[in-house]
């Protein structure tokens, strides 16, 4: 499984043009476990869509990201946006220079965590080059 170092955080981002050792991906791994379990009413099929870039407003999905994006230093423990981590951790898995696409996607803070992961992991999907699915 490919995966995005963020989430999609969406992670989140493992990428096609930077392969992950077998360490980062055991990790996240067990990074979407560990939210998995903490989010025990999450629908497995809202994971499945957002992967295809289909994401739904609903509350245990935006709670998964929260903690997927907080294990990956995407999200603050406040909820913020940790916009220089995510910058350095896209452009180093794209090769590109990413940082208008991050200052896009992170320039309508929410203002609550949830809401802040699930409009960064839809933001990523749709427009960070050469993306796949994290979780």
């Amino acid at each position: 499984m490919k995966v995005f170092v963020a989430l999609a955080f969406v992670a989140i981002v493992g990428l096609a043009t930077a392969a992950l050792t077998d360490e980062q991906k055991e990790k996240l791994k067990t990074y979407k476990k560990q939210c998995l379990d903490a989010t025990p009413g999450l629908d497995a099929a809202l994971i499945e869509k957002a992967k295809n870039g289909e994401f739904s407003q609903d509350d245990n999905l935006a709670a998964f990201l929260k903690c997927f994006g907080e294990k990956v230093e995407f999200l603050k423990a406040d909820g913020s946006y940790n916009v220089e981590v995510i910058k350095e951790k896209l452009a180093k898995k794209t090769g590109t220079d990413v940082s208008a696409i991050v200052d896009k996607c992170v320039e309508n803070d929410q203002k609550d965590a949830k809401k802040n992961a699930l409009h960064l992991a839809e933001c990523l999907k749709k427009n960070v080059p050469k993306h796949e699915g994290v979780f």
